[in-house]
């Protein structure tokens, strides 16, 4: 098997999950539509979703010890390994796209969307991305966690951290200092540049922590 035959399993085994996931750009849009919700509080909130949803087949791992039944289908270490990896892309895609719709329905709404607004978003989805694959490192090193309790703190804990600070946060930016606004201002009128300065941390990121994490799985087999 190889990496995309994976995601299929990953997704198929997924399905009432995903089904959930369609949850969140709805509540979003009843937010813009009846509450008047401004377009940061919105894209955290879908961030804080994504988080969620982005460690689920850990969380399956821990109760249906899928991870077993992984290890003993015919395929390389590094296929089940980049597979789950691209399930996490796949995912932060996912709720990209439908993030930028909310937007759209936003600014038809008359709310406020300028290009720092979109630069801030660009920068804290780059960040969700990146805590993702560390979790998903630290889970592939851990393994199985025992304590839902705490499995459901580290799956919840970055995102609505990053939810609260682009809800509030943002009522800051006006009040940030002389450099900070200079950076932002130049990145908002340069997005193109600014998304494309993100892509190398985050690629970065991406193929180290798949390269580790098959590492790690390579590591547990031997034993």
């Amino acid at each position: 098997m190889n990496a995309a035959k994976f995601l299929k399993l990953d997704l198929k085994v997924m399905k009432a999950q995903i089904k959930t996931m369609f949850l969140y750009p709805l509540t979003g849009l009843i937010m813009i539509v009846f509450l008047n919700s401004e377009a940061t509080f919105i894209l955290g909130y879908m961030l804080f979703g994504f988080s969620v949803l982005a460690t689920t087949p850990f969380s399956m791992d821990n109760a249906k010890s899928y991870s077993i039944f992984y290890y003993t289908l015919p395929a390389k270490t590094d296929s089940m390994v980049m597979g789950r990896f691209l399930l996490l892309f796949t995912g932060i895609t996912s709720f990209g796209i439908m993030s930028v719709l909310l937007v759209l329905i936003c600014i038809v709404k008359g709310g406020s969307v300028t290009g720092i607004h979109i630069l801030y978003y660009t920068i804290f989805t780059s960040a969700m991305f990146i805590i993702s694959c560390l979790q998903y490192t630290m889970f592939y090193k851990v393994g199985v966690i025992k304590s839902q309790q705490f499995f459901t703190f580290i799956q919840m804990i970055p995102g609505m951290i990053i939810w609260l600070i682009m809800s509030f946060g943002n009522k800051y930016i006006s009040e940030a200092g002389n450099h900070i606004q200079s950076v932002l201002v130049y990145g908002s009128r340069h997005l193109i540049l600014a998304v494309l300065l993100e892509l190398l941390p985050v690629s970065l990121v991406f193929f180290t922590c798949c390269h580790v994490s098959a590492a790690i799985c390579r590591k547990k087999e031997l034993k």
